[in-house]
């Protein structure tokens, strides 16, 4: 059956498998009524979902060791111990994304602010330049750059009393604040940047000036030689909840997950909350961290896609989708660029050395949205496993027709470059100009 299935003629696969296609569609309901569904009985998916796990056995992994779910919207579909708990890996990052959802409104940033102690004469700041921050996990070289075209937008030219980093300021995941004050002085210095600071301009908007503010030492710092309070100059937010989320399941960054994570709660109240929001037994979801890295993270297929409706219900009546905070294949790439997925498939992935988990959303002709979580455990195999289920989930939609219109339900519905990308301009708030 590998072999088969490997060949590419998932039609004979479907065959061999008694499947005929259906001419019923489940249409989109109202958001309201999206939840978790009990198992119903589709003998002809379920011989497909047979057929697949029959390959993984032949391959010599254990069907103990597999988990799936897929539903039509609110309509049960097939399952293979759908409702126990496995090993999440990635996923466990969905549960995140909700948590962070339900606790922060879609547009909370974390806010990070510019300070001058002293004077500002002709362009000159005679005294320090203080950044001041609450961690943000998204605070990189582009975001850097952009800071310092605003600061010149305020009318500051040069420093002469250096760069002070204060608070909690985390620069390409640098935490100490002389090594930030220096990886930022160099941000603002072109004829002294790295490959990393150069490579990050390259990544911004064609035409971005590069800011240019020389850090020199000098013993006058104000026309009184004191210092002052210091005050505010610019207010810098990071990329939007969406945004920082968007990212975080796009690469599947761990520590950026992580600390989104710990701005909403403990793993037990995560857990606790999201199980009430997606509507599963809590037993369906046990967290110990934010990421999926550690092992002990564990959640049913049933809860994976209870928790992705649940994304879906709350940015619906936000004119949002799961497109704004998940991968699009095709579109977004990430840890979905080298896969072969349906068009429109809106996923999350999830690796560790002996588990490859796939959950997520793809449309379809004859069943409109289908919402599936597949789990695989055995060995390290996880390269198999990623082809496998991309074939698997060709498979269903050769089953039930390509969509035959885009697929809006699952659309982002976010247009704004300031709260998706990265060093865009329109995040900094002027306070104070010379």
């Amino acid at each position: 059956m590998l072999e088969l299935i490997s060949s590419g003629l998932l039609s004979v696969w479907l065959e061999a498998a008694g499947v005929e296609a259906s001419a019923s569609r489940s249409p989109l309901p109202p958001p309201d009524t999206w939840g978790v569904v009990v198992p119903q009985t589709d003998l002809d998916v379920n011989r497909t979902l047979d057929a697949y796990l029959k390959s993984l056995e032949a391959a010599g992994m254990a069907r103990a060791d597999q988990g799936l779910w897929f539903q039509a919207d609110i309509t049960g579909l097939g399952s293979y111990q759908g409702t126990e708990v496995r090993r999440a890996a990635s996923l466990t990052k969905l549960a995140t994304t909700l948590a962070v959802l339900d606790a922060l409104s879609v547009d909370w940033a974390i806010e990070t602010t510019v300070l001058v102690r002293g004077e500002v004469e002709d362009g000159t700041l005679y005294g320090q330049l203080i950044i001041s921050g609450d961690r943000d996990p998204f605070f990189v070289y582009e975001e850097v750059l952009e800071l310092g075209n605003a600061i010149q937008e305020a009318g500051i030219e040069r420093i002469t009393g250096g760069i002070v980093v204060e608070g909690d300021v985390m620069l390409e995941g640098e935490q100490d604040p002389e090594k930030v004050a220096t990886m930022i002085r160099r941000s603002w210095s072109p004829e002294n940047w790295t490959p990393e600071i150069e490579s990050a301009y390259l990544r911004m908007a064609k035409g971005t000036p590069q800011p240019d503010i020389p850090v020199k030492r000098d013993r006058r710092r104000s026309k009184s030689n004191r210092l002052g309070e210091a005050e505010p100059v610019i207010i810098h937010r990071s990329l939007s909840a969406i945004g920082l989320l968007k990212h975080m399941n796009v690469y599947s960054d761990n520590i950026l997950a992580q600390e989104l994570a710990d701005r909403v709660g403990t793993p037990a109240e995560i857990a606790a909350r999201v199980a009430q929001l997606a509507r599963v037994p809590a037993t369906e979801i046990q967290l110990v961290d934010g990421s999926g890295l550690d092992p002990n993270n564990q959640i049913s297929p049933r809860a994976v896609c209870a928790i992705l409706v649940a994304i879906q219900r709350h940015l619906w009546s936000r004119g949002l989708t799961v497109g704004d905070v998940l991968p699009i294949f095709g579109i977004d790439g990430g840890t979905v660029d080298d896969r072969s997925m349906p068009a429109n498939a809106t996923v999350k992935t999830g690796t560790l050395w002996d588990t490859s988990t796939l959950a997520g959303v793809f449309p379809t002709r004859d069943r409109g949205l289908v919402w599936f979580a597949i789990f695989n455990g055995g060995e390290d195999y996880t390269l198999k496993f990623r082809e496998q289920q991309d074939k698997l989930l060709r498979a269903l939609e050769q089953y039930w027709g390509k969509a035959d219109r885009d697929a809006e339900a699952i659309a982002p519905g976010l247009k704004t470059e300031a709260d998706t990308r990265i060093g865009a301009p329109g995040r900094n708030r002027i306070l104070r100009s010379w």
